[in-house]
């Protein structure tokens, strides 16, 4: 994420990297996912043995979209790895 105060704008890189080193253990997943054109929302609940987390892709983004409409900055969104 990069501010740029003297143009009130900011720019978001987004992405999203999983990794998983051996065998995982069982698990049940869970997942929803919206898009609409590049914007893309998705909710992710993993649940095994141990426990589980959860994913919530986007959910920074819209927030941070919200924020500066608020505050009369402009939001700039790109999509990928650097």
């Amino acid at each position: 994420m990069r501010l740029y105060a003297s143009t009130r704008s900011l720019v978001l890189q987004e992405t999203a990297t999983e990794i998983t080193i051996g065998i995982p253990p069982p698990s049940f997943s869970f997942t929803a996912t919206k898009q609409k054109g590049r914007k893309v929302m998705e909710n992710r609940i993993d649940t095994g043995i141990g426990g589980g987390g959860e994913l919530r892709y986007g959910e920074i983004r819209k927030w941070l979209e919200q924020e500066c409409a608020r505050q009369d900055w402009t939001f700039q969104l790109k999509i990928g790895s650097p």
